[in-house]
């Protein structure tokens, strides 16, 4: 992440809309060019290209976790995690040369952090080349600590971890009030028909942006991609998350989307956020993908 003042031409202004999203194959060509222009400037430092520039992503989307931010149209930075047992390793922040000096690159790191508590990991862990400077005063000032430094390529890597302590009683509760031991399930409902079922249509989509909803106490707004529209999602998360923005935005879920539309708090809702553990009494998870998947796929 290079510190530089973004030009007085940049189309970008501080009114911009940022939306982050998780990134699909077809991102792929998108994230390669942004990294490789990030990392640039580090050719003539090195004397080489540094690794991120000459990575596969097609199979970093695929199997890793990148979350692109958009500001307007523009892919103006992105970041790529990779979750391990006990930790959650970011492998890449890019951000597009003429908006750096921004805060974006902070606002990623930021939201890879929320996404291991989300996860349930409590340590961040990264590496970089020490002659990028300007990164590892960043990473310092964002309280990562050294960890070991190790020849590489002729230069120096040094890894480097932050403690994101316990997990938070609010971050252990989303992942239910009730032990395996002590929850009693509740009787199956009545039997259906597979026609009967065939009449709901649930579909993967990106949770695009989530905002508060002023009226309520409990509901937010997510916008959600599905690939061939966007709709507007009521849920009732802010009672159930600490940070339902940082937690929620760049991710995929499941939603019923041919339920009829409904007002709640004077917002109309298009689709409905399946989630697991509420109609129990505990505090519920996401019904998400194991993987990234299109936007608009059905489930069923």
């Amino acid at each position: 992440m290079q510190e530089s003042k973004p030009t007085k031409t940049d189309p970008i202004s501080d009114a911009t809309t940022a939306v982050l999203r998780r990134a699909i194959s077809a991102d792929a060509a998108a994230v390669q060019e942004l990294t490789r222009k990030a990392y640039a400037k580090w050719i003539p430092v090195i004397g080489r290209e540094p690794m991120p520039m000459t990575a596969d992503y097609g199979v970093a989307v695929r199997e890793h976790l990148v979350d692109l931010l958009y500001m307007g149209a523009q892919l103006a930075a992105l970041i790529e995690t990779i979750p391990k047992t006990d930790h959650l390793l970011i492998e890449n922040v890019a951000v597009s040369p003429s908006l750096q000096g921004r805060g974006l690159g902070r606002r990623l790191m930021a939201h890879a952090e929320a996404l291991a508590m989300s996860l349930g990991l409590s340590e961040m862990r990264l590496y970089t080349n020490t002659d990028f400077a300007t990164n590892v005063r960043l990473y310092l000032g964002l309280d990562y600590q050294v960890d070991r430094e190790v020849p590489f390529m002729g230069g120096t890597t040094v890894y480097m971890r932050k403690s994101l302590g316990s997990i938070a009683p609010d971050a252990a509760s989303a992942q239910g009030d009730t032990s395996p031991n002590e929850f009693v399930p509740t009787p199956i409902k009545p039997v259906v028909s597979i026609t009967d079922l065939e009449k709901l249509d649930i579909r993967v989509g990106m949770i695009e942006a989530v905002e508060l909803v002023a009226s309520s106490d409990k509901l937010v707004r997510l916008t959600v991609e599905f690939g061939d529209r966007r709709r507007s999602v009521l849920a009732g998360l802010r009672k159930e998350r600490s940070d339902p923005k940082a937690e929620l935005e760049g991710r995929q879920a499941l939603f019923v989307v041919n339920l009829k539309p409904r007002r709640m708090a004077g917002q109309l809702s298009e689709a409905m956020l399946l989630d697991i553990g509420y109609a129990d009494g505990i505090t519920p998870v996401l019904a998400i993908p194991e993987r990234p998947i299109p936007n608009g796929v059905r489930a069923g």
